[in-house]
């Protein structure tokens, strides 16, 4: 019990909530706070001027770039508020079809518990920040490209208690922006999550540009030697074959009925001209097991073992310590930190695009609505699909929370 409450994750994340409680606390004065479900759950913000220069600097050097740029993205976002309203209606779809269907829709969080999308503490920190900061400034820098006034911009804190979150905000003059022509309310409202979506490839191409400088370096010491068992696939309703022959996580597969098996590839292949039914001799670190293969719940007619698989790599003696205790475990790190970078921008950045009441796909969608139809009818078409989409999402992180 202690072990789990000192954790390396909740130390941190302790910590970061301190951090923030601080800055809240000597910023007390200069606060905004929405209320939500005050005292629970709440947004806290601190007005700024920061990053306004900067804006206004970008704006006034590169504006023929950044209207195109402006216009690229309000087909690309038209586009990811189509594909992510297709998946949520898909995903609502599937998981009342499929009892195994993952919910298409959940919370991200530095939190392991049932039906929440972990991410390791330090990761979703760095993330979030980087993610908010470059989505706020997106909106801003189109603001000021169409000479649009930025009132203020600054950090905000959401809140269940205490300060979870952290947050960044930029502020135009909306009463301006809505008198401006559609063209560029659609480019400040997009530009935030397709800013995200295209930091998204941004970070994409950086880990294959690490990817090939590191490799050769890396390669030279790290050996692939097997597949190793992650983990056993337990179900209420049968017991997959590794677990049946006793097989334990950890175990390290060497040899599929004599076939030599040294990466997760070769060991697909030791089992693509098997069949369900099939007995397989497996040779193991633990010693050789003898299994009959059962049919896969997920793709009928092929052979099912019941593991987790991964690849089981060693490192060899020889490897110097700066390469060992230095420049291996920073790049591991870096390319977490791309990992995790690329699946929160795109993630982000299309839930973004939902066409839901105030974040920015609603916002699209109604402008749109209010150029096409009369007032009344606007109105009752976008409340309609707010409440349409904000069911469809409500549900899918529901059923998260059940089957998770």
């Amino acid at each position: 019990m202690l072990n789990g409450l000192l954790s390396t994750d909740n130390i941190i994340l302790s910590a970061f909530i301190v951090f923030l409680l601080g800055i809240i606390y000597i910023k007390r004065k200069n606060l905004v706070i929405q209320k939500i479900l005050f005292p629970i759950f709440f947004i806290s913000m601190l007005r700024t001027q920061l990053g306004i220069k900067a804006m206004n600097k970008l704006a006034n050097k590169f504006r023929k770039q950044l209207k195109f740029l402006s216009d690229f993205g309000i087909l690309i976002g038209f586009l990811g508020m189509i594909l992510i309203a297709v998946l949520l209606v898909y995903s609502i779809y599937s998981v009342f079809t499929d009892p195994k269907a993952a919910a298409g829709a959940g919370i991200v969080a530095p939190i392991k518990a049932k039906g929440v999308f972990y991410v390791p503490v330090i990761f979703f920190i760095i993330c979030i920040f980087i993610i908010a900061v470059i989505h706020e400034f997106s909106h801003g820098v189109i603001a000021r490209v169409y000479n649009l006034k930025v009132k203020s911009s600054g950090f905000a804190f959401l809140h269940i208690l205490v300060p979870i979150i952290p947050m960044a905000f930029v502020e135009p003059d909306e009463k301006e922006l809505v008198k401006r022509p559609i063209r560029e309310q659609l480019g400040v409202f997009a530009a935030g999550a397709v800013s995200n979506i295209l930091l998204a490839f941004i970070v994409l191409g950086l880990t294959f540009g690490l990817t090939y400088l590191a490799a050769p370096h890396i390669e030279k010491y790290i050996h692939a030697e097997g597949v190793l068992v992650s983990n056993i696939v337990k179900s209420e309703n049968i017991k997959y074959p590794a677990e049946t022959a006793g097989m334990k996580k950890g175990e390290v597969i060497k040899e599929i009925d004599g076939f030599q098996i040294t990466s997760t590839a070769n060991f697909t292949k030791a089992l693509e001209n098997k069949k369900p039914g099939d007995t397989v001799n497996v040779k193991t670190t633990n010693g050789t097991y003898t299994i009959a293969l059962a049919e896969n719940p997920d793709k009928k007619g092929k052979p099912y073992m019941g593991i987790y698989a991964a690849q089981y790599t060693y490192m060899d003696e020889k490897t110097p310590d700066i390469t060992k205790n230095v420049y291996i475990p920073v790049i591991s790190w870096v390319f977490e930190l791309f990992r995790w970078l690329f699946i929160l921008n795109i993630g982000i950045g299309l839930f973004n695009l939902v066409p839901l009441g105030p974040i920015d796909g609603g916002r699209m969608l109604k402008v749109v609505l209010d150029k096409k139809f009369r007032k009344e009818t606007s109105a009752k078409l976008f409340k309609w699909i707010s409440i349409f989409f904000l069911v469809i999402i409500l549900a899918n992180v529901t059923i998260g929370f059940i089957r998770g």
